[in-house]
């Protein structure tokens, strides 16, 4: 018998919420798969296989464009394997083409989009707004900015123009971020 859960059943048993006994029974050889998410680089291959298998005898062979593997592997997938597989067989039943393309895919994964960023990319976000906070923090003053960040001024000031940051955008910023204006100023 095999059986598939994507619960840690033996805190549940603990809780009462699981019968014990039958977590003995069934708990012979555990074998965990991790979530798709955590192991995106199976995607294309699961994609494949599923294209296969998903595809009528004699029906018509599809495939998926590289942009498109691309963004089915960085899409998030909170129903693991049996979504993306539900999504391979709706995009060939709604595909009226050889070829499935990204926007294809785009739109057939709608809001579930949420493009996961290349590790490149979420770097570069977290450096970027790490030194615009601490700019923030100090009203534009390097030196201060520089001393938080426990860097030396050329170096906090190499990020800065590496992530084409200027100090003096937030020199006149108050510490919650908005520019300090005049009173006697109309709105």
């Amino acid at each position: 018998m095999i059986c598939t859960t994507s619960h840690d059943l033996k805190p549940l048993t603990d809780t009462g919420a699981f019968l014990r006994d039958l977590y003995y029974q069934i708990n012979i050889l555990p074998i965990e798969i991790p979530p798709l998410g955590r192991r995106r680089e199976d995607i294309p291959l699961l994609v494949s296989h599923f294209l296969e298998q998903a595809t009528e005898p004699g029906g018509q062979k599809q495939i998926y464009t590289p942009k498109a593997i691309e963004l089915l592997a960085t899409a998030d997938w909170p129903g693991n394997v049996r979504q993306l597989f539900d999504l391979v067989k709706q995009n060939i039943a709604l595909s009226h083409g050889e070829v499935m393309t990204e926007e294809f895919v785009l739109r057939s994964l709608g809001e579930e989009a949420t493009k996961m960023p290349t590790y490149n990319e979420a770097r570069e976000k977290f450096s970027r707004d790490y030194l615009a906070e601490n700019l923030q923090r100090t009203a534009g003053n390097v030196t201060q900015a520089a001393r938080l960040a426990k860097r030396s001024r050329t170096d906090f000031y190499k990020l800065l123009a590496r992530y084409r940051i200027h100090p003096e955008d937030f020199k006149n910023a108050s510490p919650t971020g908005r520019k300090d204006t005049d009173p006697d100023e109309d709105e």
